[in-house]
């Protein structure tokens, strides 16, 4: 299935049916290990928030083992 790009995409089966719908991307997903000017920091994936603005949805290439998850709010969506 092709990555998400652009303003607004909608992924069709072959079938020609509606798989699911991706908005602009707003937050990227992080893990984080270590604390403060050590931390080390890896994108894990992004996040979109629901139409009715109380949660996300949260897509990630893996899951950690340790360290913590940090959804934070992409650099140039603030610019969009």
């Amino acid at each position: 299935m092709p990555a998400p790009t652009g303003t607004r995409n909608v992924f069709v089966s072959p079938g020609h049916q509606v798989i699911y719908e991706v908005k602009k991307l707003t937050h990227e997903a992080f893990v984080v290990t270590g604390e403060g000017e050590s931390a080390f920091w890896t994108k894990l994936g992004a996040a979109w928030p629901h139409d009715d603005g109380k949660g996300f949805n949260v897509e990630l290439i893996a899951l950690p083992v340790s360290g913590r998850i940090v959804i934070r709010e992409r650099k140039d969506a603030k610019d969009s």
